[in-house]
């Protein structure tokens, strides 16, 4: 055996590293380590994001349902349902794309990947900098996608060993966050008196207020309010209820709640039907979807972050504004209006 044939076997026996191509030496079609990580994140974020939209149409609501995702849910222009959709979308086309590169190590390949993914990345930093520095809440989904985009990011500029793919990349991010933060774009704050879907006028003509409380059908601690509220029937107030859920099922559960005249408790109305998981398709009359567009839109531009929020314009001309469910809950028992409560004031959790 001559020595270039022992130098042969010695380079041929020596140990694969984790980065060696895991198939038969020489195919050109092999996938790596590196690419099955990054084809794996693809994946996990794409099923992810289609189990989210698969709740929604099922639950009416994504696995996200905070305060802060109903905020944002209201400033995109068709519906967060095609938002989620299209992240979904994206990730399904991105991991395609890898598997298909790291099997069939064909350049063009990889260039779509990467244009693909700084698009993507532009996308999501115009959209985070409008989020957290325009309107200043937070979607943990909308969080979330964004931090999967940076390891995709990561892991892509792992499989090309290119620096420079992680740096442009985190330019192009950096470059729509810092645009959309320095914007401000808002859109004019209706008045309150617009915000409100449903109304119920004191009952002795003499109101020694008006009370407009925000909430969202999916926020537990503003259904516990309510309840309390209704139990305690106090009519010596204008009572104003104002939505700030703008989905297509939620404003069908507030329309059967308008349509229910069996008693005249409004509070017991929006309970019946966020109780209810599914509700027959009903026409959502023009001024309810107004009204629920114009208290997304006062909440957001007033500053609000969270509900039950409770503004309480008092004889003199004072607006009181309360937010979670202990401050409100203490200040309706101050003033007489709460003498039952199914939990103490004291013991109750903010909203």
């Amino acid at each position: 055996m001559t020595e270039h044939d022992h130098r042969a076997a010695e380079h041929t026996s020596r140990p694969r590293g984790p980065d060696a191509p895991l198939g038969p030496a020489g195919s050109g079609r092999s996938v790596t380590i590196r690419d099955w990580a990054l084809c794996s994140l693809l994946l996990l974020a794409g099923a992810a994001l289609s189990v989210d939209r698969v709740v929604q149409m099922s639950a009416g609501t994504g696995m996200c349902s905070t305060a802060g995702c109903e905020v944002v849910k209201g400033y995109v222009r068709y519906g967060r349902e095609w938002l989620v959709l299209f992240g979904a979308g994206f990730f399904w086309f991105l991991f395609l794309v890898c598997l298909f590169g790291s099997i069939f190590r064909k350049e063009w390949i990889w260039h779509v990947a990467t244009l693909a993914l700084l698009g993507a990345m532009a996308f999501d930093g115009g959209l985070l900098g409008y989020q957290f520095m325009g309107i200043e809440v937070m979607c943990w989904l909308c969080l979330g996608v964004g931090l999967t985009l940076m390891f995709s990011l990561a892991g892509l500029a792992w499989v090309r060993r290119s620096w420079l793919i992680l740096f442009v990349g985190l330019a192009v991010w950096a470059g729509g966050f810092a645009a959309n933060s320095v914007l401000i774009i808002t859109r004019s704050t209706p008045p309150l008196a617009d915000t409100a879907f449903v109304s119920k006028p004191a009952e002795n003509g003499l109101p020694q207020g008006d009370y407009t409380l925000f909430f969202s059908l999916h926020c537990s601690h503003c259904a516990q309010l309510m309840a309390n509220i209704a139990l305690n029937e106090p009519w010596s107030v204008n009572w104003h209820l104002s939505s700030i859920d703008t989905g297509k099922k939620d404003r069908m559960k507030l329309a059967h709640a308008l349509k229910d005249q069996n008693g005249t408790n409004p509070f017991v109305k929006v309970l019946n039907v966020k109780s209810a998981d599914e509700v027959d398709p009903v026409e959502v009359p023009e001024s309810l979807a107004a009204a629920t567009r114009k208290a997304m839109t006062f909440f957001t531009n007033r500053g609000y972050r969270g509900v039950p929020l409770l503004l309480a314009r008092e004889g003199s001309g004072k607006e009181v504004a309360l937010e979670g469910t202990q401050a409100i809950a203490q200040y309706l028992w101050e003033r007489g209006l709460l003498v039952k409560w199914l939990k103490a004031p004291e013991d109750a959790e903010g909203g």
